[in-house]
């Protein structure tokens, strides 16, 4: 009789824990949603649009660029040059002060750390923010990382890193 009472307390105490630990997950994927649900809000999709604008720009200043140069000097421009090109034509087109981020990009990286902070403080569910959003971010992340990295380096030390690692967790 007593076996069967510490049995049911027992069991009583292994239900209580899977239904709140179901009834976290459930929280975590509900807040999941709601970050995924501001993605898609208009703040962030004129991100997305500024962000895309942005690197065609840039990419075009590395295309002209080189076609002057090329012509000049007679040799291809290097893979470091073009990069670095990218960079500064990136940062010149923030429209803030000389050399800051464009907002888009702000805007872009705090929302991806945002939802890394609240993975890792487990009140997010990482597993359904990449399903929705690797794509998104390592694209962004081949792209302009770079430049948020160079960034980092010049005066912002803290620049993006909540968004690489949330890109770093998608690639693994």
């Amino acid at each position: 009789s007593q076996a069967v009472g510490a049995w049911a307390v027992a069991a009583s105490i292994a239900f209580a824990v899977c239904t709140y630990q179901d009834s976290r997950e459930d929280r975590n994927v509900d807040r999941s949603f709601i970050y995924l649900e501001s993605f898609d809000g208009e703040r962030l999709q004129n991100a997305r649009r500024d962000i895309d604008e942005i690197i065609l720009k840039a990419d075009q200043a590395v295309l002209d660029f080189a076609k002057v140069y090329e012509a000049a000097a007679e040799e291809e421009l290097t893979q470091e040059a073009k990069e670095e090109i990218f960079i500064n034509s990136v940062l010149e087109l923030s429209g803030t002060k000389a050399g800051d981020l464009p907002s888009a990009l702000l805007d872009m990286t705090s929302f991806f750390g945002g939802f890394q902070t609240c993975i890792e403080e487990e009140r997010c569910h990482g597993p359904t923010a990449h399903a929705f959003l690797d794509n998104y971010a390592t694209s962004f992340w081949r792209q302009l990382g770079p430049t948020i990295v160079a960034m980092r380096a010049r005066d912002r030390p803290t620049a993006g890193k909540k968004m690489q690692e949330f890109v770093k967790a998608a690639e693994s």
